[in-house]
C-alpha cells in the first residue's frame, strides 16, 4: 500500500481488484468485505476499486471448495444462511449486501 502510494497510485492506476474472500475458514465474511473496501478506499477513489465475490463455498475444517450450485442444490439452506454442512459460502442475501457495498 505504501509503494502504491509513493508511486503516485491514484494518478496512475484505473482499476484495483481488491479479492474479498479465500481468507481463512470462513473465507469470505461482511466483517472482510467492510475491511476491504475501507483499505481500498483509502489508497483509490471508490470508482476505480472493484471487489471479488465468491460462487463457491470453503469446508471451514479442510478447505475443499464446493461450487455455490452444488451447495444449493444439495443443502438447500435457509434464506441468508452462510454455512451448511461444514461449508462457508456467501448466500444471495449476502451477495446483494456486499454488492450495494462496493457501490
Amino acid at each position: 500500500e505504501r509503494l502504491l502510494m509513493a508511486g503516485g497510485a491514484p494518478q496512475w492506476v484505473v482499476a484495483m481488484h481488491m479479492m474479498s474472500y479465500d481468507q481463512g475458514e470462513r473465507h469470505s465474511t461482511w466483517e472482510f468485505a467492510e475491511r476491504v473496501a475501507k483499505q481500498g478506499a483509502e489508497l483509490l477513489p471508490a470508482a476505480k476499486v472493484t471487489h471479488g465475490l465468491p460462487f463457491y463455498g470453503r469446508h471451514t475444517r479442510t478447505g475443499d471448495w464446493k461450487s455455490w450450485e452444488d451447495l444449493v442444490q444439495k443443502h438447500l439452506p435457509a434464506e441468508g444462511v452462510d454455512e451448511v454442512g461444514g461449508y462457508y459460502f456467501n448466500s444471495a442475501q449476502l451477495i446483494a449486501r456486499k454488492t450495494k457495498l462496493a457501490r
